[in-house]
């Protein structure tokens, strides 16, 4: 993510405060954008859920590379839930918070030095 795209998921991120916001960095044109979604959640003051007509606008736009989300009361830690979201995806996922502070967790790149490895086993 660019400094200009990160820049924009905190604009966005604190124009819904208290609220999580949702987005996803698209690929249109050959350029990244960042898309802001709904967040469509049953409570959006502590969850997030982008909203699947958001997702398919972003998605007919362009090829979707990445979902960005805040969390406004915490840090930019990825919950174990944001981890798991990301690893089905299969994308990379950003956490920005409305102070500036944002960390991106990406599946295809995980930390191998903790993983316990068995022969024969994935």
């Amino acid at each position: 993510m660019t400094p200009e795209l990160l820049k924009h998921a905190i604009v966005h991120a604190l124009a819904e405060f208290p609220k999580e916001s949702a987005g996803v960095v698209v690929e249109v044109e050959g350029e990244a954008r960042y898309w802001p979604c709904r967040n469509v959640a049953k409570h959006p003051e502590k969850d997030v859920d982008w909203g699947a007509e958001d997702l398919f606008a972003a998605e007919d736009a362009g090829r979707l590379l990445g979902h960005v989300h805040s969390h406004p009361q915490e840090d930019s830690s990825h919950s174990p839930a944001d981890c798991a979201a990301s690893e089905l995806t299969q994308l990379p996922s950003w956490v920005v918070t409305p102070k500036g502070d944002w960390r991106r967790y990406d599946p295809r790149s995980r930390d191998l030095l903790q993983r316990r490895f068995v022969f024969g086993v994935d």
